[in-house]
């Protein structure tokens, strides 16, 4: 979801998927198009809204003083993993 902007509010799984099926329908501009977490596409599609949700990403884990990704609601620390691999690709 923070490729597509940001949201610091809890989304149940059934809500992100149904949410996340309808950006990627108007992004791809394939109505038929539904979200699957292991798409082989998916890098690809979203590649050019890395920056955008790593920028999302830093500043929802920032609202958290401390943060506990286990507990906290939305949460994601993802960016980070994300942030060093990208390291190796420069």
């Amino acid at each position: 979801m923070l490729h597509f902007g940001y949201r610091d509010t809890a989304m149940s799984r059934t809500e992100y998927k149904d949410a996340l099926t309808e950006k990627m329908k108007n992004l791809t501009k394939n109505k038929k198009k539904k979200y699957e977490k292991n798409s082989d596409e998916m890098y690809e599609i979203l590649a050019d809204r890395q920056p955008q949700a790593i920028k999302n990403a830093e500043r929802l884990l920032e609202q958290y003083n401390p943060p506990n990704p286990t507990h906290d609601n939305p949460s994601t620390t993802v960016h980070l993993l994300v942030k060093e691999l990208n390291e190796f690709v420069k």
